[in-house]
């Protein structure tokens, strides 16, 4: 009795945690389809512009 409650139990463990990782993924992909196609940075304090994401420098300022 005590082996099948334990293979229960580890068999729940492993359904719970695929269904987690799955709702994870689903929310992320979501997130990801939200993000912007530009964007506008400051340069050197003065310089307001927008541009696409993707030719973004390392340390950008976003505003």
């Amino acid at each position: 009795m005590k082996g099948a409650m334990v293979a229960f139990l580890f068999s729940l463990r492993t359904t719970l945690s695929a269904y987690t990782m799955e709702k994870t993924r689903n929310s992320i992909e979501g997130l990801m389809t939200m993000e912007p196609k530009e964007a506008t940075i400051l340069r050197d304090g003065l310089e307001h512009r927008f541009i696409i994401k993707t030719s973004l420098r390392y340390q950008a300022r976003f505003l």
